[in-house]
């Protein structure tokens, strides 16, 4: 059954509506304590859409089961999404006023996973409060088959790892009662996500999307069998000639066409540079591959050979430049097998202004074991020592560091079932890629039957500012390989460390939100500075960055979420700059957090009062007071503590009709100096609202009742379950 949009922000439906397109200027559907509502349409113009259920919620938040399927179609989130609630589903949450956000896109930048490239984030269901559904809610995101799956809850992600046995809501039977309480099962393109908790879903992946084809086309190729010249290097790499030459090369068939290895910058040099070939146990290639990229700005760009070609045969560094506007592009390679074309292409997101990613790794050398493997070797207790130093510090330590004049010693424990045949200390500028390290053998000495120690040095020679990046690599007899962690030692520069911080973040905070915790670095020394910065909640880490802190002011901005359970009203937060043995704290700052809703019955109501803190200052202000009834023999009266009627349906009440059509849709009315906005449905309205927002506090004993069109007595049942929803807001 059609209906027309109401003016204003709500479209307000009856119990006969079964569908609702929103638009722009309309985000919000108000449904009735019956409703017959089925499908919901989300375009791509509607930012928080809301759906609300208040007329089907009791007073302890849990909702009346839904009498049919509803189903919700959101095209307004960088996903196409669809959300299905069965028929039967009751939703539950604590003090649950019944607002219920729908697919609501979020910035990637507001969810960190450790090791993964976040490509969507969505949120459903409501930013304050945890609810529940009695039946699993069916998540379908489409085109994100394959991908990792998270459900944020507070600041912790959690990730999806069950596989659903059914993708029928009423047929799994799998998903965990332990938060997250949800599975996920590809279908087709589109991955689905049965879930029985409402939150923040993210989807990410580890590794860059990366295909081969072939094709069968009637087409062949000629090419120069001239290959760019090799370089020398410990690690694969260094000087020769090179140069454009047109054409793609020749390939065996059934040889695999790989990119192995992708490096991009778009705020320096603006080219990307593409490493591509075959491994080294596949025929030689007699001519070079072919290789372009495709952005959005300039579409297909042809890449040339680069001067410097790795030592490796049949690979080859390619180079293309890009514009500072590009958010992604496409990386091709192209050879023939014969007649057949062979592409390969990898699609890049560009996320940072320069990353180097690895595609496939290169298998001139033997792969890492799996660490569970029982055969492989195991490398712990990695320490180091400088000079002729006899203190021995741990590599896991923050912030190591050595001047150019010290050598490094290298100590590490092992063990292995069989002998070990080879042990490696490799080493890197932590400017450089980790694939041009130099390899040094180390010392090995057997200690108990399976037990060894390890021992090496990295001398002055290879020491270099702004520091190196090294670690132990580890062949024993069974031909199992095994690598430790990459640790960094920095190197001291002549010049003193000298910087200071400013810490910025909100102090008053809403439990539930994600707030930037931003630290700008002032590096005032004389050059740049290899450090880390962490930045502390309450003493614990929340974050910690190493990096090259060039001289001048730089920001870093890192994502907090305000646990929305958890009790705590206040926290303290500082961060803290080490580098080379200096460490600088920033001021504390104490971070106050609220409650940003709350519901009060009627019949409940005494005094309005912003939040404040134990000295009595605001920590958040009530900024919007709105209640509502479907019961169309009642009116609202609403009366301001200084005695002034703000609604009502007698003379002396400044509003007593539907402020809609007025402009805003709202009226001003000033309240002893305080200006406020009122808007009002009309008590002829079958759902029956108002709201009165202010940019100061709305605050004292507002009486604010129901009454009866006809004079009777209106009972205490309905004044406890007609609620006064108040919302806070902080004040900075």
């Amino acid at each position: 059954m059609p209906i027309s949009l109401e003016t204003g922000t709500s479209v307000i439906i009856d119990s006969q509506t079964s569908t609702v397109t929103l638009d722009s200027t309309t985000n919000k559907i108000v449904v009735g304590n019956t409703t017959s509502l089925t499908a919901i349409s989300v375009p791509s113009t509607v930012s928080t859409p809301i759906l609300d259920l208040d007329g089907i919620v009791n007073s302890t938040g849990v909702s009346d089961a839904l009498s049919q399927t509803l189903t919700i179609s959101s095209s307004n989130t960088a996903v196409a999404t669809t959300v299905e609630l069965a028929n039967g589903t009751i939703i539950s949450g604590t003090n649950w006023d019944g607002e219920l956000t729908l697919p609501t896109a979020k910035s990637t930048g507001s969810i960190t996973i450790s090791g993964v490239t976040t490509s969507f984030v969505m949120e459903f269901g409501d930013p304050d409060i945890t609810l529940t559904f009695s039946t699993p809610v069916k998540l379908t995101l489409n085109d994100q088959a394959g991908k990792r799956a998270y459900i944020t809850e507070g600041s912790n992600q959690n990730e999806i790892t069950t596989t659903c046995n059914s993708s029928n809501v009423t047929s799994v039977s799998n998903i965990p009662t332990s938060f997250p309480q949800a599975c996920k099962i590809n279908s087709g393109n589109n991955l689905i996500i049965l879930t029985k908790t409402a939150s923040t879903f993210s989807t990410g992946s580890t590794t860059v999307t990366t295909t081969t084809t072939t094709t069968t086309e009637d087409t062949s190729s000629q090419s120069s069998p001239n290959r760019g010249g090799n370089r020398g290097s410990s690690g694969g790499g260094g000087g020769g000639g090179g140069g454009t030459i047109s054409g793609s090369g020749i390939i065996a068939e059934g040889t695999q066409l790989k990119i192995y290895e992708i490096e991009y910058d778009v705020c320096t040099d603006y080219k990307v540079k593409i490493l591509a070939g075959v491994d080294n146990e596949d025929p030689e290639l007699p001519s070079h591959p072919d290789a372009k990229i495709r952005t959005p700005s300039n579409g297909i760009v042809q890449a040339s050979l680069m001067e410097d070609q790795p030592l490796a045969p049949s690979k080859y560094y390619y180079e293309a430049g890009l514009s500072s506007g590009d958010t992604f592009f496409v990386a091709i390679v192209e050879a023939f097998a014969g007649r057949v074309p062979i592409v390969t292409q990898s699609s890049i997101n560009v996320n940072e202004c320069e990353e180097i990613l690895v595609i496939n790794k290169d298998t001139t050398e033997s792969r890492v074991s799996d660490a569970s493997d029982p055969k492989s070797p195991r490398i712990y207790d990695i320490k180091f020592r400088l000079g002729d130093s006899t203190i021995e510090r741990s590599s896991l330590d923050t912030n190591n560091f050595a001047d150019s004049e010290q050598s490094i010693h290298i100590t590490g424990n092992v063990n292995s079932p069989t002998d070990i045949e080879r042990a490696e200390l490799r080493v890197s500028n932590i400017e450089q890629p980790e694939s041009e390290y130099i390899a040094l053998l180390m010392n090995s000495k057997h200690l108990t039957s399976n037990s060894y120690e390890i021992s090496g040095e990295i001398t002055k020679d290879l020491i270099s500012e702004p520091g190196i990046k090294y670690w132990i690599r580890v062949t024993n007899a069974d031909e199992k390989v095994q690598e430790s962690g990459k640790f960094t030692i920095s190197t001291q520069p002549a010049y003193e460390v000298d910087v200071n911080l400013d810490l910025n973040v909100k102090q008053n905070i809403a439990k539930g939100k994600i707030v930037n915790v931003s630290t700008v670095i002032n590096n005032n020394s004389e050059g740049p500075l290899f450090g880390t910065l962490q930045v502390l909640v309450d003493g614990k880490m929340l974050s910690e960055k190493t990096k090259l802190f060039e001289t001048g002011q730089q920001t870093i901005k890192i994502p907090w979420t305000i646990e929305k359970q958890d009790s705590k009203l206040e926290y303290e937060i500082q961060t803290i700059f080490q580098s080379y043995g200096e460490i600088i704290k920033s001021d504390t700052v104490k971070v106050k957090t609220f409650t940003a809703k709350k519901a009060i019955p009627l019949s409940e109501l005494t005094e309005i009062q912003s939040i404040t803190d134990e000295n009595g200052s605001i920590v958040a202000r009530t900024a919007y007071l709105y209640s509502s009834t479907y019961d169309t023999s009642l009116k609202f009266r609403v009366i301001a503590p200084d005695g002034t009627c703000v609604i009502g349906d007698t003379a002396e009440c400044f509003i007593t009709d539907s402020t809609t059509g007025k402009r805003g849709n709202f009226e001003s009315i000033v309240l002893d100096e305080q200006i406020i906005r009122v808007r009002y449905s009309g008590s002829d309205n079958p759902v029956q609202r108002f709201s009165i927002t202010s940019v100061d506090p709305i605050e004292g004993k507002w009486d604010i009742k129901l009454e009866s069109k006809d004079g009777s007595h209106v009972s205490e049942d309905i004044l406890n379950e007609t609620k006064l929803k108040i919302t806070f807001r902080g004040g900075n």
